[in-house]
Protein backbone atom coordinates (compact mmCIF):
# COMPACT_ATOMS: atom_id res chain seq x y z
CA UNK A 1 0.00 0.00 0.00
CA UNK A 2 1.48 3.58 -0.71
CA UNK A 3 2.79 5.45 2.02
CA UNK A 4 1.84 8.97 1.93
CA UNK A 5 4.54 10.75 4.72
CA UNK A 6 1.84 13.70 6.07
CA UNK A 7 4.80 14.61 8.72
CA UNK A 8 6.39 16.07 5.80
CA UNK A 9 4.14 18.43 3.80
CA UNK A 10 4.60 22.13 4.42
CA UNK A 11 1.18 22.56 5.37
CA UNK A 12 0.79 20.11 7.75
CA UNK A 13 0.23 21.76 11.41
CA UNK A 14 -1.78 19.00 13.10
CA UNK A 15 -0.05 15.55 13.41
CA UNK A 16 -1.33 13.53 16.96
CA UNK A 17 -0.75 10.63 18.19
CA UNK A 18 -4.38 9.12 19.01
CA UNK A 19 -2.92 8.10 22.73
CA UNK A 20 -1.90 11.75 23.17
CA UNK A 21 -5.64 12.90 22.66
CA UNK A 22 -7.34 10.11 24.53
CA UNK A 23 -5.09 11.24 27.27
CA UNK A 24 -6.67 14.85 26.60
CA UNK A 25 -10.23 14.06 26.27
CA UNK A 26 -12.44 13.38 29.31
CA UNK A 27 -13.25 9.58 30.25
CA UNK A 28 -16.86 10.06 30.73
CA UNK A 29 -19.29 10.69 27.93
CA UNK A 30 -16.51 10.10 24.95
CA UNK A 31 -16.94 6.22 24.54
CA UNK A 32 -17.89 6.07 20.97
CA UNK A 33 -14.98 8.72 19.90
CA UNK A 34 -12.36 6.20 21.77
CA UNK A 35 -14.13 3.48 20.28
CA UNK A 36 -14.16 5.00 16.70
CA UNK A 37 -10.56 5.75 17.15
CA UNK A 38 -9.39 2.48 18.45
CA UNK A 39 -7.67 1.30 15.20
CA UNK A 40 -6.20 4.91 14.00
CA UNK A 41 -2.33 6.16 14.56
CA UNK A 42 -2.52 9.77 14.08
CA UNK A 43 -5.08 12.73 14.01
CA UNK A 44 -4.36 14.98 11.48
CA UNK A 45 -6.47 18.27 9.68
CA UNK A 46 -8.80 17.56 7.45
CA UNK A 47 -7.07 20.12 5.12
CA UNK A 48 -4.13 17.24 5.52
CA UNK A 49 -6.46 14.48 4.44
CA UNK A 50 -8.44 15.82 1.78
CA UNK A 51 -5.14 15.84 -0.16
CA UNK A 52 -4.76 12.43 0.10
CA UNK A 53 -5.34 10.48 -3.66
CA UNK A 54 -9.21 10.43 -4.86
CA UNK A 55 -8.72 6.42 -4.75
CA UNK A 56 -8.69 6.15 -1.08
CA UNK A 57 -11.95 8.11 -0.44
CA UNK A 58 -13.63 5.57 -1.32
CA UNK A 59 -12.23 3.26 1.58
CA UNK A 60 -13.41 6.35 4.27
CA UNK A 61 -15.22 5.36 7.37
CA UNK A 62 -17.42 7.76 8.59
CA UNK A 63 -18.61 8.43 12.26
CA UNK A 64 -21.25 10.43 13.37
CA UNK A 65 -20.17 12.67 16.64
CA UNK A 66 -23.25 13.35 18.39
CA UNK A 67 -23.44 16.94 20.42
CA UNK A 68 -23.42 15.05 23.50
CA UNK A 69 -20.08 13.80 22.68
CA UNK A 70 -19.14 16.70 21.50
CA UNK A 71 -19.25 18.75 24.56
CA UNK A 72 -17.81 16.24 26.39
CA UNK A 73 -14.85 16.00 23.98
CA UNK A 74 -14.99 20.18 24.28
CA UNK A 75 -14.89 20.70 28.49
CA UNK A 76 -10.97 18.68 28.27
CA UNK A 77 -10.02 21.53 26.34
CA UNK A 78 -6.90 23.15 28.56
CA UNK A 79 -4.81 26.24 28.72
CA UNK A 80 -0.97 26.00 28.61
CA UNK A 81 -0.48 25.91 31.94
CA UNK A 82 -3.10 22.58 31.70
CA UNK A 83 -6.58 24.38 33.79
CA UNK A 84 -9.56 23.80 32.07
CA UNK A 85 -11.34 26.32 30.90
CA UNK A 86 -14.76 24.94 29.39
CA UNK A 87 -15.52 22.72 32.31
CA UNK A 88 -18.47 24.45 33.86
CA UNK A 89 -19.51 26.26 30.37
CA UNK A 90 -22.78 25.87 28.15
CA UNK A 91 -22.53 24.34 25.22
CA UNK A 92 -25.08 24.55 22.38
CA UNK A 93 -25.24 24.04 18.53
CA UNK A 94 -27.11 26.74 16.86
CA UNK A 95 -27.35 29.17 13.60
CA UNK A 96 -26.33 32.69 13.52
CA UNK A 97 -25.72 35.46 11.23
CA UNK A 98 -22.13 36.10 10.81
CA UNK A 99 -22.78 39.78 10.21
CA UNK A 100 -23.99 39.63 13.95
CA UNK A 101 -20.41 37.87 14.94
CA UNK A 102 -16.77 38.48 15.08
CA UNK A 103 -13.62 37.23 13.92
CA UNK A 104 -10.70 36.42 16.11
CA UNK A 105 -8.52 37.68 13.35
CA UNK A 106 -8.13 40.69 10.82
CA UNK A 107 -7.25 38.33 7.57
CA UNK A 108 -8.16 35.39 5.87
CA UNK A 109 -5.73 33.43 3.98
CA UNK A 110 -6.04 33.77 0.16
CA UNK A 111 -4.79 29.92 -0.06
CA UNK A 112 -6.98 28.67 2.29
CA UNK A 113 -10.32 30.37 0.61
CA UNK A 114 -8.83 28.93 -2.75
CA UNK A 115 -9.37 25.48 -0.90
CA UNK A 116 -12.68 25.50 0.05
CA UNK A 117 -13.92 24.13 -3.19
CA UNK A 118 -11.73 21.15 -3.04
CA UNK A 119 -12.40 20.66 0.30
CA UNK A 120 -16.02 20.62 -0.22
CA UNK A 121 -15.56 18.07 -2.72
CA UNK A 122 -13.81 15.91 -0.74
CA UNK A 123 -16.31 15.67 1.81
CA UNK A 124 -18.80 14.71 -0.62
CA UNK A 125 -16.82 12.58 -2.42
CA UNK A 126 -16.24 10.48 1.37
CA UNK A 127 -20.60 10.83 2.12
CA UNK A 128 -20.53 14.03 3.74
CA UNK A 129 -23.29 16.76 3.04
CA UNK A 130 -21.61 19.78 4.57
CA UNK A 131 -22.90 22.44 2.24
CA UNK A 132 -24.97 23.72 5.10
CA UNK A 133 -21.96 23.46 7.40
CA UNK A 134 -23.91 21.03 9.98
CA UNK A 135 -23.05 18.23 11.67
CA UNK A 136 -19.27 16.59 13.83
CA UNK A 137 -17.77 13.39 11.99
CA UNK A 138 -14.56 11.67 12.42
CA UNK A 139 -13.10 10.92 8.82
CA UNK A 140 -10.59 7.53 8.60
CA UNK A 141 -7.97 6.91 5.71
CA UNK A 142 -5.53 4.77 5.64
CA UNK A 143 -2.33 4.66 4.24
CA UNK A 144 0.98 3.11 5.85
CA UNK A 145 -0.73 4.07 8.79
CA UNK A 146 -4.64 4.73 9.74
CA UNK A 147 -5.16 8.62 9.68
CA UNK A 148 -8.25 10.29 11.04
CA UNK A 149 -9.47 13.94 11.32
CA UNK A 150 -12.16 15.38 13.27
CA UNK A 151 -15.05 17.91 11.48
CA UNK A 152 -17.25 19.98 14.06
CA UNK A 153 -19.06 23.02 13.47
CA UNK A 154 -17.06 26.73 13.60
CA UNK A 155 -16.27 27.59 17.07
CA UNK A 156 -18.35 30.67 18.80
CA UNK A 157 -16.74 31.74 22.20
CA UNK A 158 -18.78 34.20 24.53
CA UNK A 159 -16.21 36.27 25.74
CA UNK A 160 -16.99 38.42 29.15
CA UNK A 161 -16.37 42.13 28.03
CA UNK A 162 -14.38 42.55 31.09
CA UNK A 163 -11.53 40.42 29.56
CA UNK A 164 -11.06 43.41 26.21
CA UNK A 165 -9.67 46.07 28.65
CA UNK A 166 -5.82 45.22 28.18
CA UNK A 167 -6.50 44.56 24.08
CA UNK A 168 -8.03 47.94 23.82
CA UNK A 169 -5.68 49.95 25.53
CA UNK A 170 -2.75 47.85 23.62
CA UNK A 171 -5.00 48.85 20.41
CA UNK A 172 -5.55 52.30 21.59
CA UNK A 173 -2.04 53.11 22.11
CA UNK A 174 -1.33 51.95 18.67
CA UNK A 175 -3.98 54.46 16.98
CA UNK A 176 -2.38 57.22 18.87
CA UNK A 177 1.01 56.45 17.58
CA UNK A 178 -0.10 55.94 13.93
CA UNK A 179 1.38 52.27 13.96
CA UNK A 180 -0.81 51.00 11.26
CA UNK A 181 -2.11 47.20 10.38
CA UNK A 182 -1.02 46.85 6.84
CA UNK A 183 -1.62 43.24 5.10
CA UNK A 184 -0.37 41.89 1.39
CA UNK A 185 -2.67 40.98 -1.06
CA UNK A 186 -2.17 39.05 -4.19
CA UNK A 187 -1.74 42.57 -6.17
CA UNK A 188 -1.37 45.63 -3.34
CA UNK A 189 -1.18 46.19 0.00
CA UNK A 190 -4.21 47.36 2.26
CA UNK A 191 -4.26 49.73 5.77
CA UNK A 192 -6.56 47.34 8.14
CA UNK A 193 -9.45 49.62 9.62
CA UNK A 194 -7.93 49.33 13.36
CA UNK A 195 -9.96 52.72 14.30
CA UNK A 196 -13.08 50.97 12.75
CA UNK A 197 -12.45 47.65 14.49
CA UNK A 198 -12.24 49.27 17.68
CA UNK A 199 -15.35 51.17 17.58
CA UNK A 200 -17.08 48.27 16.36
CA UNK A 201 -16.19 46.01 19.67
CA UNK A 202 -16.98 49.48 22.03
CA UNK A 203 -20.62 49.53 20.64
CA UNK A 204 -21.36 45.34 21.08
CA UNK A 205 -19.39 46.21 24.47
CA UNK A 206 -21.93 49.12 25.00
CA UNK A 207 -25.07 46.46 24.70
CA UNK A 208 -24.06 43.10 26.15
CA UNK A 209 -21.36 41.88 28.90
CA UNK A 210 -20.61 39.30 26.17
CA UNK A 211 -18.83 39.71 22.69
CA UNK A 212 -19.20 36.31 20.22
CA UNK A 213 -16.00 35.14 18.38
CA UNK A 214 -15.55 32.93 16.28
CA UNK A 215 -12.65 31.03 17.69
CA UNK A 216 -12.03 27.87 15.60
CA UNK A 217 -13.64 27.90 11.33
CA UNK A 218 -12.82 31.52 10.18
CA UNK A 219 -12.72 30.78 6.70
CA UNK A 220 -15.69 28.69 6.88
CA UNK A 221 -17.84 31.80 8.48
CA UNK A 222 -15.55 34.58 5.72
CA UNK A 223 -17.60 32.24 3.02
CA UNK A 224 -21.11 32.38 4.85
CA UNK A 225 -21.02 36.29 5.14
CA UNK A 226 -19.74 36.77 1.96
CA UNK A 227 -23.09 33.91 0.67
CA UNK A 228 -25.42 35.75 3.25
CA UNK A 229 -25.85 32.49 4.64
CA UNK A 230 -26.58 31.72 7.96
CA UNK A 231 -23.60 30.01 10.13
CA UNK A 232 -24.11 26.55 12.11
CA UNK A 233 -21.68 26.95 14.99
CA UNK A 234 -20.72 25.33 18.57
CA UNK A 235 -21.33 28.21 21.02
CA UNK A 236 -20.21 28.18 24.30
CA UNK A 237 -21.01 30.45 26.71
CA UNK A 238 -20.37 31.20 30.46
CA UNK A 239 -16.66 30.36 30.04
CA UNK A 240 -13.48 31.28 31.28
CA UNK A 241 -10.89 31.50 28.75
CA UNK A 242 -10.14 35.33 27.88
CA UNK A 243 -9.20 36.89 25.00
CA UNK A 244 -6.34 37.72 23.15
CA UNK A 245 -7.04 40.94 20.94
CA UNK A 246 -9.73 42.75 19.95
CA UNK A 247 -12.10 40.68 17.71
CA UNK A 248 -12.92 41.71 14.26
CA UNK A 249 -16.56 42.63 12.02
CA UNK A 250 -16.44 40.05 9.31
CA UNK A 251 -17.09 42.92 7.36
CA UNK A 252 -13.86 44.19 8.12
CA UNK A 253 -11.31 41.27 7.50
CA UNK A 254 -9.06 40.98 4.83
CA UNK A 255 -7.84 38.40 2.14
CA UNK A 256 -3.87 38.12 2.46
CA UNK A 257 -1.66 36.57 0.45
CA UNK A 258 0.76 36.67 2.95
CA UNK A 259 -0.03 35.77 6.98
CA UNK A 260 0.73 39.05 9.03
CA UNK A 261 3.37 38.95 11.95
CA UNK A 262 1.35 38.11 15.28
CA UNK A 263 0.61 41.50 16.67
CA UNK A 264 -0.79 42.56 12.92
CA UNK A 265 -3.03 39.39 12.81
CA UNK A 266 -4.34 39.83 16.32
CA UNK A 267 -4.86 43.52 17.37
CA UNK A 268 -3.63 44.58 20.78
CA UNK A 269 -2.41 41.22 21.33
CA UNK A 270 -2.12 40.30 24.65
CA UNK A 271 -0.87 36.47 26.15
CA UNK A 272 -3.70 35.01 27.82
CA UNK A 273 -4.43 31.60 29.32
CA UNK A 274 -6.37 30.61 26.18
CA UNK A 275 -7.79 26.70 25.21
CA UNK A 276 -5.65 24.66 22.50
CA UNK A 277 -8.09 22.99 20.53
CA UNK A 278 -5.61 21.39 18.26
CA UNK A 279 -4.66 19.31 21.54
CA UNK A 280 -8.20 17.67 21.19
CA UNK A 281 -7.47 17.28 17.21
CA UNK A 282 -9.84 20.19 16.46
CA UNK A 283 -8.06 22.40 13.37
CA UNK A 284 -10.20 23.90 10.44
Amino acid sequence: MEKLSLQNEKNTKLHIPVSNLMDAIPSKGTDGIRSSLSDVDYIVSLRDLSIMPEYMRKSAEIYKLENPELFSMLRGATNSSGEPVYANANFEITKCNVSEIFAVQTFVSEEKLSEFIKREQFLEDVGINWSKGSGSYIIKMCNSEKLAAILIPPVLLEYKKSGFVQPISKVSKRLRENNQIIIKQSDSSTVFDLEGALKDLERAMSMSNTVPVIKDGTHRAYISNIKQEPLTVVRISNQEEEPTNIPVRFEKVLVASVKPSPDDRYPGNTPSAIADLKKLGIDA
